[in-house]
């Protein structure tokens, strides 16, 4: 087993060399253009191709070269159990994407480390561990889609999916569930290396472990398609919403200009006092926009790329200030010099003393404009002329901010979980005392359910537009406006239901329709990577949704569908009972995903 390892490691090992040292080169490079540790999407999505290309082409071409009639022959009859010889395979092929790709970067990074005042924290090196985890899971679906009878192998991708877009609060969770997908991947290319690669596994554990990814992977599929069998379509006949807004709809009021906006909302209005005058007067008002969505807010030691800044710049003194997830302060270093030049705590500027564990801070906070820190309860303001950091404004106790601070043309906008805070622009921005809102906006509805909201700056205060495509339910669509008044209680001067919705609800709930078992796995996986996501729904909200009629008759239609039609075919093709149960269950689960994953798993005529 050693010698058919070295052998197979030597063979790709000059590669492997060759790709480290260009590697290494290019980061070097790059760091005479900017901070390679700052995030850039550019940078990360470059990273992102190569770990998924390289590792999906190698496991690919590796295992096509080694299938050869000869070369297959040749390999299978080694006096060596299959297995073995398979870890041998694979084995030298992880050594060499190690070496390939995770490695320079690790390199790099320890360099940084020890010969510059660069700040690098653990996560800069467990990156390296992310890396190699992307690489490996596209190089074993790269093995198992060559290896593999059922023509839908390469749709385990969904695992790519999972590692590349969510924001995983926690590594541990991250690194725990890659393991868990990686053993799986390798259990199902074992099964699949066999002497006959023509023959389908009939094994009941590994239809079930390849059939289920598969299936959330064809969901994105039915979801992806509904532009060609509903969009394309309704475009090709123009009577697409697009083009031909749906009256009483609230994408309706997207096609009217921002200066009308209020007046067609308030048109049915007619017990309002002033009704005409607030419509003249909003048209001539400067709008705005305040965003209500919750921001993942950083956890400590995240992945680098999730940082949605590198840090605070001086830019009168050339220092950049960044935050040290392992120190938890920010570390200043004179971007010039590249000397340190103190730190910054939760207690203010640090310049003659060490740093002590009261000068922590609590949590990872946002970065704004330069000259604030948000958490999730404080916004700290940083004078750097007078080495000087205040409290601006911290919430009352049991009240957390969805977003970091928000600086508009006019005022600074503060987003918490029960309030909108407005704040004069020049005092929050310019004095370094602690800020009190102009107007304190109680939320109509739970924040979660408002879409966006806008705002019109008028003589005697701001009209506050709430958006909300859930106000009165699911898909029950409204608008209310608040007058916030200079000194006076916040009035809730109109709210209009919408109650058409822009698209058929099956088609809005597409995911849900297609197939519910999958759209409940991918969420609930999303939403252990990322409890803090609002968006991530429970398997609870999912299921307790009041989906419209349509959407459950047509999912309940599609499900009964899917169990008859898998449990026909499995009888047709001479299944085994278990396989048949298998299929019939995650029929009614799984709905059409499931049927797709059988046409691809299956011979398609009877034994």
């Amino acid at each position: 087993m050693f010698e058919l390892f070295k052998a197979e490691f030597i063979r790709y090992r000059k590669w492997a060399i060759l790709f480290l040292i260009l590697q290494i080169a290019f980061w070097s490079f790059l760091t005479r253009l900017k901070p390679l540790l700052q995030p850039s999407g550019e940078q990360t999505a470059l990273i992102t191709f190569v770990c998924v290309a390289i590792g999906l082409g190698f496991g690919i071409v590796q295992m096509v070269l080694n299938r050869r009639k000869n070369n297959w022959t040749y390999l299978i009859q080694r006096p060596l159990k299959l297995n073995s010889i398979y870890q041998a395979l694979a084995s030298a092929a992880l050594v060499n994407l190690i070496i390939a790709i995770p490695l320079g970067w690790f390199l790099t990074v320890t360099v940084m480390d020890l010969f510059t005042e660069t700040v690098v924290d653990m996560r800069h090196y467990l990156y390296a561990l992310y890396m190699a985890g992307l690489s490996i899971t596209a190089y074993f679906i790269g093995t198992l889609t060559v290896l593999s009878a059922s023509k839908g192998a390469i749709g385990l991708v969904y695992f790519l999916v999972i590692w590349i877009f969510p924001k995983p609060d926690s590594l541990l969770v991250l690194f725990s569930l890659m393991a868990g997908v990686l053993a799986l991947l390798y259990y199902l290319n074992l099964q699949c290396f066999k002497p006959d690669l023509s023959t389908h596994v009939t094994r009941p554990l590994f239809v079930v472990l390849m059939g289920i990814p598969m299936q959330v992977t064809l969901l994105f599929v039915i979801i992806i398609g509904s532009t060609v069998y509903y969009h394309i379509p309704r475009f090709i006949i123009g009577d697409h919403p697009d083009n031909n807004p749906v009256v009483n709809s609230l994408s309706y009021l997207w096609h009217i200009d921002d200066p009308k906006v209020v007046g067609y909302i308030l048109k049915d209005h007619d017990s309002i006092k002033n009704k005409e005058s607030i419509s003249r007067q909003a048209e001539l008002a400067d709008a705005d926009y305040i965003s209500s969505g919750y921001w993942t807010y950083p956890s400590v030691g995240q992945l680098y790329t999730r940082d949605t800044a590198y840090g605070l710049f001086d830019s009168a003194n050339r220092t950049h200030w960044i935050f040290s997830h392992d120190d938890m302060m920010l570390k200043g270093v004179d971007s010039l010099s590249r000397r340190a030049k103190g730190w910054i705590g939760k207690n203010g500027f640090i310049e003659t003393r060490q740093p002590t564990a009261d000068d922590r801070f609590e949590s990872v906070p946002f970065m704004v404009a330069d000259k604030f820190l948000a958490t999730k309860t404080t916004v700290f303001q940083v004078n750097y002329e007078d080495k000087e950091m205040i409290v601006k404004y911290q919430t009352k106790p049991g009240e957390y901010f969805a977003n970091p601070p928000q600086i508009r043309d006019h005022f600074v906008a503060l987003v918490s979980e029960q309030n909108t805070y407005l704040f004069d622009k020049e005092d929050f921005v310019g004095e370094m005392i602690e800020a009190n809102p102009n107007y304190t906006i109680p939320h109509p509805i739970a924040l979660n359910k408002i879409r966006n909201m806008e705002t019109r700056r008028m003589v005697d205060g701001y009209l506050v537009l709430y958006f909300s495509r859930d106000y009165n339910g699911y898909l029950k669509s409204a608008v209310s406006i608040n007058y916030a008044r200079l000194g006076k209680a916040v009035e809730m001067i109109a709210k209009t239901d919408y109650p058409e919705i822009r698209h058929p609800a099956v088609i809005l709930d597409i995911e849900y329709v297609a197939s519910p078992g999958a759209y409940i796995l991918y969420k609930s996986i999303y939403r252990i990577l990322e409890p803090s996501e609002k968006d991530n729904l429970s398997v609870s909200e999912i299921l307790n949704r009041e989906y419209w009629p349509s959407v459950q008759w047509t999912s309940l239609f599609l499900q009964l569908f899917s169990m008859i039609a898998l449990f026909m075919l499995a009888r047709r093709q001479k299944l085994s009972m278990a396989l048949t149960v298998i299929w019939t269950v995650m029929g009614a689960t799984f709905s059409l995903a499931a049927c797709a994953s059988y046409l691809l798993m299956n011979r398609m005529r009877a034994n």
